[in-house]
């Protein structure tokens, strides 16, 4: 499409060898990516192209550009040929990544320019703002992307660039200072450039950006024939900018699905993009569920305006919800308080980032006390087990989501965390693989039925009480197995003393409390029928 724009201004130029040139080339690409529309309207109406297809290879006219280094920088010998242009301009239009279309840009307009500096101005957010600079100094090239607001610039004569923008026409001085409207401006009287050249990017009557360009060695730098040709330049660069710019664009817009339907997600249901996803894709992984609960958050958010009830929640979010990333899950939803997490590839994944977000939670109450606010607990459970994860809905509202009972089970293990004083409970399915080296820093604390459910699940506890004890941890680890596996016998007078022991090396062991109280109720009242060791929950 460059090349087409391209050849159109040299037929207004009454350059027509130029032109058919640029249609050929026009011709070949459109060609290439199967547009034969487009090829058939340019053959349509411009007869001659189709007697050949040019590319432009190493050895083609376009690379005909003599460059000569002289004290001045990199300059042109005689006058510019528009061949050595459309070179530049195929340069310009095979990039699409911004920082390196403005480096290569820039360097394009140095070394047709024959100027020693060159700066590219953009029109970001209602401001123009400098975007990309490159400067010869004693022989080297320096390129720098910039973020500078024009009105703050000190690199650049504000009058020149302001002029520019406003008439939407090429300022061209020999001298900086010749001219009484410019002569005044701080830059030109601090730096005295010998040549400086303002030319506008335009795009049909719209001024997308604006080229600088300056020689501070040599005066009458920016001939007529210069000025000519980087216009033409120009109308190429704005074509670049733009599909730049819409590239940049599509990829901040995917990023931002991102955070809507997880990366993860698609992965999972072997996606590539949001753009490919549709009502019914689903696949069936084994996965790991975290769910994570705020302790009383009733009563935090009661005194709060929903306003600060929303700040602490999303600060809260903030310094959890990047430890499931760097532990390879993603979150399927926030439930206010509480979030589940899916981790799609290890069970260890998910229990390393549970143990890290609770380290975390030490740092995020220091946060709190920041703002004056109070100190929180949370609790999580984890389960594994196999889940249908895809898209759920119909046709106008549509999710991201899982069918399992995986989620169910770990949000109702986490609630457990309440009766035996624990922080992080796993289920067995959970702790059967993992790593000795994890699974170490776990103990069995029970074996129930959920509410609700019939099957046996046995639930892990993590050791966070180590440094209460006035034994090794080992020989304390030793009698508390001893003491539940006697009271899973049903040997409840016996396991009750055998608790009673542990709390005296522990008085902090809730585990071991609730299971003594456990046995002292069996003790005095009738003993579940056909007990095979599991107790059945009365509540989630």
């Amino acid at each position: 499409m460059g090349y087409e724009l391209i050849g159109d201004l040299f037929i207004e130029m009454d350059q027509d060898d130029l032109a058919i040139f640029s249609f050929r080339q026009a011709r070949y690409y459109y060609s290439r990516y199967g547009m034969l529309a487009k090829v058939k309207s340019l053959e349509t109406r411009h007869p001659d192209i189709a007697a050949e297809d040019l590319r432009l290879s190493s050895g083609s006219q376009a690379e005909n550009l003599s460059v000569s280094e002289t004290s001045t920088g990199r300059t042109t010998s005689g006058n510019l040929d528009y061949m050595s242009v459309i070179k530049a301009s195929q340069a310009i239009s095979g990039e699409i990544m911004l920082e390196k279309l403005f480096e290569k840009m820039l360097r394009v307009l140095l070394e047709n320019a024959g100027a020693t500096k060159v700066t590219l101005l953009e029109f970001r957010k209602n401001e123009w703002m400098e975007a990309a600079t490159l400067v010869i100094s004693e022989g080297r090239e320096e390129f720098n992307m910039l973020n500078v607001n024009l009105l703050e610039s000190r690199d650049l004569p504000q009058t020149v660039v302001q002029y520019t923008i406003r008439l939407r026409e090429p300022v061209v001085l020999q001298f900086g200072d010749a001219d009484d409207k410019f002569k005044q401006d701080a830059y030109i009287v601090r730096t005295n450039p010998k040549s400086i050249l303002c030319l506008p990017i335009m795009q049909q009557d719209m001024v997308l950006g604006v080229i600088y360009l300056e020689n501070n060695l040599t005066i009458n730098t920016f001939t007529q024939d210069r000025v000519t040709l980087l216009q033409t330049l120009a109308a190429q660069i704005a074509i670049s900018l733009q599909n730049s710019h819409y590239l940049e664009h599509m990829e901040h817009l995917y990023h931002s699905t991102e955070r809507f339907i997880p990366k993860k997600f698609l992965e999972i249901i072997n996606r590539e993009n949001i753009e490919d996803v549709g009502l019914g894709d689903s696949a069936k992984r084994e996965i790991t569920v975290l769910f994570n609960d705020i302790r009383s958050f009733t009563t935090l958010t009661e005194n709060r305006t929903p306003e600060e009830a929303f700040a602490f929640i999303n600060r809260y979010w903030k310094f959890m919800a990047p430890i499931i990333r760097k532990y390879d899950g993603y979150i399927d939803h926030y439930q206010g308080d509480a979030i589940l997490a899916i981790f799609a590839n290890k069970p260890q994944d998910a229990v390393l980032a549970a143990i890290n977000m609770m380290k975390a939670l030490g740092d995020f109450n220091k946060v709190q006390a920041e703002h004056h606010d109070v100190a929180i607990s949370m609790g999580i459970g984890l389960s594994t087990g196999p889940a249908m994860l895809g898209i759920i809905g119909e046709e106008e509202r549509q999710v991201s989501g899982l069918i399992s009972d995986v989620a169910n089970t770990a949000a109702r293990v986490e609630g457990l965390n309440t009766f035996y004083g624990s922080r992080i409970l796993l289920s067995d399915a959970t702790a059967r693989d993992l790593p000795a080296t994890l699974k170490k820093l776990f103990r069995k604390v029970d074996k129930v039925r959920l509410k609700g459910k019939t099957q046996i699940t046995e639930i892990y506890e993590y050791i966070e009480w180590e440094d209460a004890l006035k034994v090794p941890i080992a020989d304390y680890l030793e009698l508390f197995s001893k003491a539940f596996n006697t009271y899973e016998q049903g040997n409840f007078k016996e396991a009750e003393k055998l608790f009673s022991q542990c709390l005296t090396l522990n008085e902090k062991d809730r585990t071991a409390q609730s299971l003594q109280l456990r046995c002292l109720e069996f003790m005095h009242s009738k003993v579940p029928v056909n007990w095979d060791g599991a107790f059945t929950l009365s509540r989630k």
